[in-house]
């Protein structure tokens, strides 16, 4: 499970990261199989084991799911807490916006083995639907709702559909309100976003190919991370919906970015300058396709522009990372690492303490 986790928390952070331009990475801190014979299938370390279980659970059990977050949960306050066991076949998984879990205040995210294996969706060969799909739940935790929340159609013929929007939608402005793409036939959809047009372009547009709520403006989102549409598909969330997210991480799960600097167990596992640098134009001076000079935020390494450690205050076009913020150290260029926990502010290089979140250290 340890390397399949890797694997897919290590794409899930690519996709993040191309839509926040590297500022936005999860970390794994701990592994946990309960050793609770109530809950006997929390102990299955593989999908094997899992079904081999009579009472495992599924997503559609969100009761019990809530007992198990009761039970189980660390601290909400440092973690995000991930739940593997089903399969695709009894649901996909579920997750819970802050605040809006089963007793108002037990979050957690619920994925099927399946997604997690990397000898089926956990891989290139499957589109990474292992890591959209908790890219997409990971954007439920992080404040997003679904595309086409609160939309209904009221009639539809053969070229399309009558909607409403109830409410404010997704509380979304830049996600056209349509139906849900799943609606489409998914061979037509998956053929029309395996086009080189399509596959070329790292934020294309909503096609007007795709359309259902005819009477909206807009087309189907038929890329966004936040739809359910094909693996192919998924591509993107938009300015809006990261916008969100951030406001997200400043006021409910504030505590959480908080105490994740202070976390000095947690393990990224992609070195930043592996990340292109995401932007309309990363290059801002360059010739013949090398690139000299970057957009702020990345710097040039051979000719390329990659992103600067998420976890830097001061970034130089050449080297990368020169100063990292407060609770991270430099061990090498470009490479911010936490300071041991309950330490504010550390050497670099070595990493020593200076000051302590209680006292100043002498």
């Amino acid at each position: 499970i340890t390397k399949d986790l890797e694997r897919v928390v290590d794409q899930m952070n690519l996709n993040y990261a191309k839509v926040t331009d590297g500022k936005l990475q999860f970390y794994v801190a701990d592994i946990k199989t309960p050793q609770n014979k109530k809950y006997s299938y929390l102990q299955a370390e593989n999908q094997s084991q899992w079904s081999l279980i009579p009472t495992a659970v599924n997503c559609a059990e969100k009761d019990l799911i809530f007992l198990i977050a009761r039970d189980f949960n660390a601290p909400e306050s440092k973690y995000i807490n991930v739940y593997v066991g089903g399969t695709w076949d009894n649901g996909v998984g579920c997750s819970s916006l802050p605040g809006e879990a089963v007793d108002g205040s037990v979050s957690r995210i619920f994925m099927p083995w399946t997604l997690l294996d990397s000898s089926q969706y956990n891989r290139p060969e499957a589109d990474e639907y292992g890591a959209s799909y908790l890219t997409h739940e990971f954007g439920h935790y992080l404040g997003l709702y679904h595309t086409f929340q609160n939309v209904s159609e009221n009639g539809c013929g053969d070229t399309g559909c009558v909607c409403t929007v109830s409410g404010n939608g997704d509380d979304v402005n830049d996600t056209p309100a349509d139906l849900t793409a799943d609606l489409y036939d998914p061979q037509v959809l998956d053929r029309f976003c395996r086009l080189p047009a399509v596959t070329q372009e790292p934020f294309p547009t909503n096609s007007p190919i795709f359309d259902l709520c005819l009477n909206l403006p807009g087309s189907s989102n038929i890329f966004n991370w936040m739809d359910y549409s094909e693996s192919a598909c998924l591509k993107l969330l938009t300015p809006g919906q990261v916008d969100r997210i951030e406001m997200t991480l400043q006021t409910s799960l504030a505590a959480l970015v908080e105490s994740s600097r202070k976390l000095g167990q947690c393990k990224s596992f992609i070195a930043p300058a592996d990340v292109p640098c995401i932007r309309s134009k990363p290059c801002v001076q360059g010739n013949n396709g090398f690139c000299e000079t970057c957009a702020t935020g990345c710097f040039a390494l051979n000719g390329e522009c990659r992103r600067c450690e998420s976890s830097c205050r001061v970034c130089n076009n050449q080297i990368g990372c020169t100063q990292c913020i407060q609770g991270f150290f430099l061990t090498r260029f470009n490479e911010c690492t936490p300071c041991e926990p309950g330490c504010r502010r550390c050497s670099d290089w070595n990493g020593r303490c200076e000051e302590s979140d209680l006292f100043p250290t002498v």
